[in-house]
């Protein structure tokens, strides 16, 4: 199993050349690098998802989102696929939207994993301890005009929602191992779409998990905040997946509806793989989608590269350059029946039976499209999706959707991940033993999942009169004696969270 490495990528815009930096995480037989502008991007020697034995699988992966503003005016964010243009940039934005970080100032990646964690939750006190950069540099907490918290932590020493490792704060992840960016679509100018920005900060964690079913597999987190003053009611979300698995581009594409997902596989004639079927896909988790799309590297009227506005907005809601919408047979274009999907080898939601497949092993760009949702100002939206691969000597991909569905049921297993996502994640009722209970005596309280928080007892009055942390390795506190009998407030907050619940002292 690799660990966390650290690369240099160089990413060249038009006018100017810049490095965004990039991390590699290999874990579960497959490597992800990550770039500072939050794309999943390759770099002279390694490809931007590979085999932990060095086979490529993908070249680029990044985001594409559009909405109409309060004055109808198309804006859109999008990654070039075909060179390294991005109208995504290091660094969050402003509360209010209208400014930007510096990329510079924030050209990094996060990387974390849970053994670093633990250790220094251990050892933090210790003279001997020797703080890893990771834990110092986790971008936690940070100033106006940003949001006080950028990267989820557990505020243990003071409580003070400030993020200080030196006082025992450590950095909050959902798997065993992360790699963390954030950026936004304000900073400069839109070179590749010529749209507007939405004033997008965005948050891409890449999260591997130790359950075997996540072998070749990992989690990709999308958090989305909508700093600008506009409420967009038709915000839409693409997976861009610029695909190239081994050494030449003859892969073939394919969309699984049941499982929400598209993938690309090798032409069977390729040497690298010997006579081997490899796939690598992309697979909606929180979300459906609403139709999958591909484009070619091409001047095509219809499915070309886009060069206008209206057609990255045509290609994210399932329609041609040319206004056709996309069609079951062939390349998708001349069909007699309109279709969600691109070649799709199982059902479609109708449940009628058929197979289309694509004849053509070329250079493949695959768009997985979400539905348009509402996204108001200063709202969050939450985007998660699993990238796979599958290697077998069993020439059928429909063992693509068996993986698909491994993969779902350990995610929805996994705590913090199969709740309801962009809706205030409201704790459960907590259990509290005994209550009523005495001053200075033990109270335990049993969270309904794994969480990190201050607990707080307040009396009827307003005031403050407990406060402690909690996690999930403490959970029960013993209460003041001097405390007197009545009703209070027993409140539990965590960065995200605040809930309470009534607790009686008595003497």
């Amino acid at each position: 199993m690799k660990g966390i490495c650290l690369y240099i990528v160089m990413i060249l815009p038009f006018a100017a050349m810049s490095q965004w930096v990039s991390s590699s995480i290999g874990v579960n037989g497959l490597s992800f690098r990550l770039a500072s502008d939050g794309s999943v991007l390759d770099s002279a020697n390694s490809a931007a998802i590979e085999t932990t034995s060095g086979i490529g699988l993908m070249q680029k992966m990044g985001l594409w989102w559009s909405a109409t503003d309060n004055n109808q005016v198309k804006r859109v964010s999008a990654f070039d696929p075909f060179s390294f243009i991005s109208e995504q940039w290091p660094g969050p934005l402003s509360l209010s939207g209208s400014q930007a970080a510096m990329p510079m100032d924030w050209n990094s990646v996060y990387p974390m994993s849970q053994s670093m964690i633990n250790n220094h939750k251990l050892y933090f006190k210790d003279n001997n301890y020797s703080m890893p950069s990771a834990i110092r540099n986790w971008p936690g907490s940070n100033q106006a005009p940003f949001a006080p918290v950028l990267l989820p932590f557990v505020d243990w020493g003071k409580s003070n929602q400030i993020y200080e490792p030196e006082n025992g704060d450590y950095p909050y992840i959902q798997g065993y191992q992360q790699l963390s960016s954030i950026t936004n679509d304000v900073y400069g100018h839109h070179d590749f779409s010529n749209a507007n920005p939405l004033g997008i900060e965005c948050r891409t964690d890449i999260i591997a998990f130790p359950d075997s079913a996540f072998n070749h597999s990992a989690v990709i987190r999308y958090t989305l905040f909508n700093r600008s003053n506009q409420d967009y009611s038709d915000f839409v979300l693409s997976v861009m997946n610029h695909y190239k698995i081994g050494a030449l581009y003859n892969e073939l594409l394919c969309t699984d509806p049941n499982s929400k997902a598209i993938f690309a596989y090798n032409d069977f004639n390729e040497a690298t793989f010997s006579n081997k079927l490899v796939s690598i896909g992309c697979m909606a988790l929180n979300r459906p989608i609403a139709s999958t799309m591909y484009i070619e590297n091409s001047n095509d009227v219809t499915l070309g590269r886009p060069d206008s506005i209206s057609h990255f907005y045509k290609f994210m809601r399932g329609v041609w350059k040319n206004n056709k919408p996309l069609s079951y047979g062939g390349n998708g274009v001349d069909g007699l029946q309109s279709a969600q999907y691109v070649y799709t080898d199982s059902f479609d939601l109708s449940g009628r039976s058929f197979s289309w497949k694509d004849t053509n092993p070329s250079q493949k760009i695959g768009l997985m499209n979400f539905y348009p949702v509402s996204f108001p100002k200063q709202s969050a939206l939450i985007y998660d999706i699993a990238v796979f691969s599958v290697e077998s000597n069993i020439k059928n991909v429909k063992q693509n959707a068996l993986k698909c569905s491994t993969i779902k049921a350990a995610y929805l297993a996994q705590k913090g991940f199969s709740e309801l996502q962009n809706v205030p994640n409201l704790l459960p009722k907590m259990d509290l033993f005994p209550n009523p209970v005495k001053a200075g005596e033990k109270l335990s309280i049993k969270l309904p999942k794994e969480m990190t928080g201050t607990l707080s007892i307040i009396g009827l009055d307003g005031k403050k009169y407990f406060q402690a942390n909690l996690d999930e390795m403490l959970q029960f506190v013993i209460l003041p004696p001097d405390l007197i009998s009545g009703l209070y407030v027993l409140q539990f907050e965590t960065l995200n969270t605040k809930h309470t619940q009534k607790l009686i002292i008595n003497h």
